[in-house]
């Protein structure tokens, strides 16, 4: 049973909870605990578990049809609790805000119940890497933490698993949660340490425009107070010149440059902390097991353990032992001589490009591609910010890559963009599928080459050690 009186505000509430995936149930079991009415709006399309349904009913929770077409029926909801995947422009949001509902997530339920020991990390990329560093230095240090990253690090974010733990942690354990502008959209709630790793054109059709994006980002320092930290990438001109004036509590800038304004920062190989006492190192980037480009993700780590009580001695054996998330660069296996390297979390022209700039000239060949229209109708690349990125993308790859395999409406896009190339000395084949074009970049590297597999587009989550363990058997 949750402690009531840290959910004083949903006690004598009635609430609508949006939708039947395994998050919105799972908030529903949590909400017929603390709040006065539940209510849960079911789509007429959803075959829901009858047996976790009858519990809910059996426990108190009302289900409410939502035939397509119709003006759902909200009752006498003061909140809605959205789901992850509802847009913000969705006809349900917009009604609901008609209506002077509240809109509130399971994210914030988690926020909400201790926001003094809370650090929430948000940004276009990074956000997954930097929060499981978070919550890997905190407990090098000793403290008592509980991170988003423990249950799952794909749908971004905090889920059921996080929201029931709440009840077994006591005060001064540190929630560490990642935060997507998804949930930030509904937020009235700020954490007491904020993380920003950077912000660039991304789910532009979910939210609208770019600015929407940007705004939605910004309401994690929103609710901030002056005793609050807010730990922000001046490298990123968008974090420093629209997030940084917004701070009312402490700014601590990290920097992969000796900037001035740095208090974590790179200097001379190393990574160092700026004090009162002066510079100190933490330690060599060359000890670090980590992709050349989450270095950025581990001064913002450093930085957010510095806040909340790690000595520099135990952040830096935090950062020493990581090498590194799946779905984020890292070899998932071999087939023959060839090294795969999984990106598939690229699903943007920013990260997959990130992710290239590790490697060498000619050195790999790329499969990317996928379907324009994500399974929640998010159309993906969408703006003029994102399909200027997607040809930065595409120069990089006539620049670093051997060869590029294609596939999917997506991969279409990019052939097309490559079509410009004046140099055209990339090889580009298309293939039927995401499993043909990955056996077809195989054939296409260097004997001991790499095969680097980022999207860009979206793609269906795959299991790229499954599929190499297919690859690499022989025909029966």
């Amino acid at each position: 049973m949750p402690d009531r009186s840290k959910f004083a505000w949903l006690v004598a509430q009635s609430v609508l909870v949006d939708g039947l995936s395994d998050d919105a149930e799972g908030l529903a079991d949590f909400l017929v605990q603390t709040a006065r009415k539940v209510s849960i709006l079911v789509s007429d399309q959803h075959e829901p578990d009858s047996s976790r349904i009858a519990k809910l009913i059996a426990a108190g929770a009302t289900l409410v049809d939502r035939q397509k077409g119709k003006e759902p029926d909200f009752g006498d909801a003061e909140t809605m609790f959205v789901d992850l995947f509802t847009s913000p422009r969705s006809a349900l949001v917009e009604e609901a805000r008609t209506r002077n509902l509240t809109l509130s997530s399971l994210a914030e339920v988690i926020v909400k119940s201790q926001p003094d020991r809370t650090i929430g990390v948000t940004g276009s990329a990074g956000k997954t890497t930097t929060t499981y560093l978070i919550s890997a230095v905190l407990r090098a240090a000793g403290l008592s933490a509980r991170a988003s990253t423990d249950d799952r690090f794909t749908p971004s974010g905090p889920g059921h698993a996080m929201l029931a733990s709440l009840p077994s942690l006591d005060d001064d354990t540190w929630r560490v949660v990642e935060l997507t502008s998804h949930h930030l959209e509904y937020v009235s709630t700020s954490p007491h340490i904020t993380v920003v790793t950077n912000l660039f054109a991304d789910h532009q059709d979910w939210h609208g425009s770019f600015e929407a994006y940007r705004d939605a980002k910004k309401r994690l320092l929103s609710f901030q107070v002056s005793n609050d930290v807010a730990v922000l990438n001046y490298d990123d001109p968008i974090v420093r010149s629209d997030f940084a004036p917004i701070v009312k509590g402490h700014t601590v800038f990290y920097s992969m440059t000796d900037i001035s304004d740095a208090d974590v920062f790179v200097a001379n190989g190393a990574i160092m902390v700026r004090s009162a006492h002066g510079a100190s190192e933490l330690c060599a980037v060359g000890d670090l097991l980590m992709p050349r480009h989450h270095i950025s993700n581990a001064l913002a780590a450093a930085a957010a353990g510095i806040a909340a009580g790690a000595s520099l001695e135990n952040i830096a054996s935090a950062l020493r032992a990581f090498a590194g998330l799946p779905q984020r660069g890292q070899i998932v296996g071999n087939v023959g001589s060839v090294a795969i390297h999984d990106d598939t979390i690229a699903l943007n022209p920013k990260k997959a490009f990130s992710g290239l700039e590790a490697f060498a000239f000619d050195d790999v060949v790329v499969v990317s591609g996928g379907a324009m229209v994500s399974p929640g109708g998010e159309q993906r690349v969408s703006s003029d910010l994102e399909k200027a990125d997607l040809q930065l993308y595409c120069r990089e790859l006539s620049r670093k890559a051997k060869a590029v395999v294609l596939y999917g409406d997506g991969g279409e896009v990019i052939r097309k963009m490559l079509e410009n190339d004046e140099q055209k000395r990339l090889t580009v084949e298309v293939a039927t599928g995401f499993e043909t074009a990955l056996a077809q970049a195989v054939s296409q590297a260097n004997p001991s080459g790499r095969v680097l597999v980022a999207p860009v587009f979206y793609n269906r989550p795959a299991d790229l050690k499954q599929i190499i363990e297919r690859a690499v058997q022989p025909p029966s």
